[in-house]
């Protein structure tokens, strides 16, 4: 065999590795879906101090996720560099399935929680709203939908009346939450001293946490299609 033609073959790709190039594209693409909708309009140009002040904690609390997630894709960028095609291969698969759940590109079923949230006579402010979805996140939820509306990093609460709005979709009471994760987990961390759970209840408002073998999280409507 010639020396062109030797070449030619040993750059050829092989099967395996053009499946990992096209999941790697698949990442980057999932990856700029989780952060589609950051540049669209919001109501904070009209909130109250307070309540900017916590929508900085929570943006706050996103980065340092953002940074620990970002060490993870290095760390596994490094396993797969160093790994054989197969160990890449099944890397690659791993984190667009997470990456899935992330940008909320896929619907997300397991063992978790249905929160009913009635509010008292001050209502149910966005900024309570903004601390329930973070103390599900610290329990270790996977997926939050609010009111049906999928939960993602570049999702939004804000008051509307009487109600809530999630990303701009109008969401009435009583408030249903559902999440997956480890239900017991959830269920504790939500009922502690001074938790969310408290917080509602001396606002004269109700929560009932219920425990579930199954619920499912839906998907952001038209994500694949939002331009």
């Amino acid at each position: 065999m010639n020396n062109s033609l030797w070449h030619r073959l040993a750059l050829r790709p092989t099967r395996t590795q053009a499946l990992i190039g096209l999941l790697f594209v698949a990442l980057g693409v999932l990856g700029v879906m989780a952060i589609r909708g950051q540049s669209q309009g919001s109501p904070l140009q009209g909130a109250r101090n307070e309540d900017l002040v916590q929508v900085l904690d929570d943006l706050t609390s996103r980065r340092d996720r953002l940074e620990v997630e970002a060490r993870r894709l290095e760390v596994a960028q490094e396993r797969i560099l160093a790994g054989s095609d197969g160990q890449a291969l099944v890397e690659a698969q791993r984190r667009v399935s997470g990456l899935e759940i992330l940008s909320g590109v896929t619907p997300v079923s397991g063992a978790g929680v249905t929160l009913t949230i009635a509010a008292g006579q001050r209502g149910l402010a966005a900024a309570l709203v903004l601390n329930m979805i973070q103390e599900l996140r610290d329990a270790g939820a996977e997926a939050i939908a609010v009111g049906g509306v999928r939960m993602v990093a570049s999702s939004w609460v804000g008051d509307d009346g009487d109600a809530i709005s999630i990303s701009g979709t109008k969401v009435s009471l009583p408030l249903i939450v559902i999440a997956v994760g480890e239900p017991q987990t959830i269920a504790t961390a939500l009922q502690i001293p001074g938790g969310i759970a408290e917080t509602i209840r001396a606002g004269g408002g109700s929560i009932t946490i219920d425990r579930k073998d199954s619920v499912q999280v839906p998907a952001l409507p038209n994500v694949s299609s939002a331009g």
